[in-house]
């Protein structure tokens, strides 16, 4: 008789909190038959009452003398994903959503962070083209200087990717993470390690820096607080990247006030966008995320890559 060969889990991989777990667990055997085992598999760590961040589900199935065994990436969410947060803290729908200029969008809801706020993303990414930004100037750092700011993923394997045949690493939408997985005071760190640091020298973290600044006349009085993603937050947006364009695109359509500059800017552009983790604590290699092929890359941070600014809503 066929034999059970792995399991396969499909559905629901975000939900809000208080939502059921919604996942389907199939038996693949030998013969390449499948058979729905949900009812009778063992899950655990499904825990829904509070919002949670790229949280793994263990999944057992044992059939006669066989034990196979799964895992499921999840996060739990406090507002569904692509909502979009106005400027005085409260969230609304991207379906008919309708602009008020009294209490402007300011970002999308593209997940949650580890430390279970929520993550929104800026409706402003660099330019194409002009907004392409060093990570640093420098090209040396003192050894262990940023030791508590690297993110890894788990999976170290390069591969090969459908489109032009790039060579990346896969952690964009599968990966779980390990070490520093907030990026907000990454910056401050950098800072306070760097011997006569000049934000000049970091010209991506500038432009981060003075988003709220640069962007004030449309944040509603959220200036502050902006900031690069982690490897892991960045891959966050990437990973929800369809809902959060299709909240962007809304917003603009409602005729949301944004500088001229800005106006075809309806989804955030495919192309790489710096993370602020180094993967080595010395910064000589550091993440970005291509979100056109759908991999992050260690580069090195004298290479330009486009900037885009997420911030974390209580």
């Amino acid at each position: 008789p066929p034999v059970l060969q792995t399991l396969l889990v499909e559905g629901k991989q975000n939900y809000i909190v208080g939502e059921p777990i919604a996942i389907t667990i199939k038996a693949m055997y030998s013969d390449n038959s499948l058979q729905d085992v949900t009812s009778s598999a063992v899950l655990t760590g499904f825990d829904s009452s509070s919002p949670a961040w790229n949280k793994q589900l263990s999944i057992s199935y044992t059939e006669g003398s066989v034990t196979k065994n799964a895992t499921y990436l999840i996060s739990i969410n406090k507002y569904e994903l692509g909502s979009i947060i106005l400027s005085d803290g409260s969230v609304v729908g991207k379906d008919g959503y309708s602009y008020d200029a009294s209490n402007p969008p300011v970002a999308v809801v593209a997940g949650t962070t580890s430390t279970g706020k929520t993550l929104g993303v800026g409706l402003y990414a660099t330019l194409r083209g002009t907004g392409f930004l060093k990570w640093t100037k420098k090209y040396s750092f003192t050894s262990g200087t940023f030791s508590d700011i690297v993110c890894n993923s788990t999976l170290s394997s390069y591969t090969v990717y459908n489109k032009d045949g790039y060579v990346g690493m896969n952690v964009a939408k599968d990966a779980i993470f390990e070490g520093d997985t907030n990026g907000s005071d990454n910056l401050a760190k950098i800072a306070s390690r760097v011997y006569a640091y000049d934000i000049e020298d970091f010209p991506a973290f500038k432009w981060a820096s003075s988003y709220g600044e640069t962007f004030q006349t449309y944040l509603g009085g959220v200036t502050t607080g902006w900031y690069i993603p982690s490897l892991s937050e960045l891959c966050t947006v990437y990973r929800n990247l369809e809902t959060v364009n299709e909240a962007l695109s809304a917003v603009r359509r409602a005729g949301a006030g944004c500088p001229s500059s800005y106006n075809d800017q309806v989804r955030i552009p495919d192309t790489s966008y710096w993370s602020s983790s180094p993967k080595q604590d010395t910064a000589l290699g550091v993440w970005d995320v291509d979100f056109y092929r759908g991999c992050a890359r260690e580069v090195v941070p004298s290479n330009v890559s486009s900037v885009l600014v997420v911030h974390a809503f209580d």
